[in-house]
């Protein structure tokens, strides 16, 4: 992965980097290519809208990546990495059960 895919934020070993939900499943694909794996999902509501943050690990060495995802509180919506990850697939029911945000293309909403 190109150090540009991970750009962002730097704190040691973690990395947070804001995406945008069409560059969401293409950056998490390249992470999951690169042996990282899926530990994460958390949504935070914000006064205006809420955060979903991936959060990405690999061992040897240590790594951690965050994608950090914002949506509308409105309409809250974010693409599903279900089909590309088994976890997301229960973290984004989770999200859906707790705060609304729906989960688009979800194959078993």
């Amino acid at each position: 992965m190109s150090s540009r895919a991970i750009e962002g934020r730097r704190y040691g070993n973690r990395r947070q980097a804001e995406v945008t939900a069409a560059t969401l499943r293409p950056r998490a694909q390249a992470l999951l290519d690169q042996g990282f794996r899926l530990a994460l999902v958390a949504a935070h509501e914000d006064v205006d809208r809420f955060r979903v943050v991936y959060l990405f690990v690999a061992a040897r060495p240590d790594r951690r990546v965050e994608l950090v995802l914002a949506t509308d509180r409105q309409a809250p919506t974010v693409p599903s990495l279900a089909g590309i990850s088994y976890p997301a697939g229960r973290f984004e029911r989770e999200m859906r059960d707790l705060y609304g945000i729906i989960p688009s293309d979800h194959p078993l909403p």
